[in-house]
């Protein structure tokens, strides 16, 4: 513009091109979600939405995450980092459930089993790895002075499902004698959660939710009544049994550590 334009008025002219423009595509955007779909919004839901909906509502997907969650925290890598990405499916599968159960159509065939209960109530008992197991091992087991001291640290965190203290404390990272049960126990809960719902002892789970930090048997009678609860306490008892020969082990390594019968390895 000319030189006489002020700067103020030919900075506010030249932003008009890249701004019709911006306004152009976003017109041009939703005017193809209109025609596909009645809106962008719901060409997204159909397009992305609704296929996650179904990929992460199918049992093997939940029992693939509870493992992953197991794994990334053996590494050090807190779970949230795939879990804040899931959650919004998860959710939106607990609703449709729930619009399911309202019209009595909630089945094992129509409704989805990877909701946020699933992950938060079964696959991640404890905490992530599903380590309510290995706490309660640990009571059990301990004889090491380590051991005995991280067990008492560790448990009652662990009953509200936090377990950093025995991630960072025992420690879990990096630990070979934990990296199998940590994967394996998350698993073997959800689908023990899963042969519940299919046998039909335990409904399948809805718009009610606990807050993560529940201990178990509260949360259980939450989300699924009676059932629920009972079914995580067969869910503990086995998180439990497959720890035990691990922590047995390594609890056996801290004593004989302790008396320098062999150097400290980890």
């Amino acid at each position: 513009m000319p030189e006489s334009v002020p700067t103020m008025v030919s900075r506010a002219f030249s932003g008009l091109i890249p701004g019709v423009f911006v306004v152009l595509v976003a017109l041009i955007i939703n005017g193809v979600g209109v025609v596909a779909s009645d809106s962008f919004p719901e060409m997204i839901y159909a397009l992305v939405q609704a296929p996650l909906q179904g990929i992460i509502g199918h049992p093997f997907a939940i029992i693939l995450v509870a493992g992953l969650n197991g794994l990334l925290w053996w590494f050090g890598i807190h779970p949230t980092v795939i879990n804040s990405m899931l959650y919004p499916i998860l959710y939106a599968n607990a609703d449709k459930n729930q619009a399911l159960a309202e019209l009595g159509e909630l089945t094992t065939k129509t409704g989805s089993f990877g909701t946020v209960q699933m992950l938060d109530q079964f696959a991640t008992i404890g905490g992530a790895g599903c380590t309510i197991g290995l706490a309660i091992a640990m009571l059990i087991v301990a004889r090491s002075s380590r051991m005995k001291a991280m067990s008492k640290i560790s448990f009652i965190p662990a009953l509200f499902n936090i377990n950093e203290p025995l991630i960072f404390g025992l420690p879990v990272i990096f630990n070979p004698l934990i990296l199998i049960p940590l994967v394996i126990a998350p698993v073997v809960s959800v689908l023990i959660a899963y042969i519940s719902m299919t046998v039909g002892f335990m409904p399948l789970f809805t718009g009610i939710q606990a807050p993560w930090a529940t201990p178990f048997i509260f949360s259980g009678f939450l989300v699924g009544h009676w059932q629920g609860a009972v079914t995580q306490i067969v869910a503990v008892a086995a998180s439990v049994l497959i720890f035990y020969p691990f922590v047995k082990a390594l609890d056996s390594q801290y004593e004989k550590e302790e008396h320098h019968e062999i150097p400290d390895t980890l």
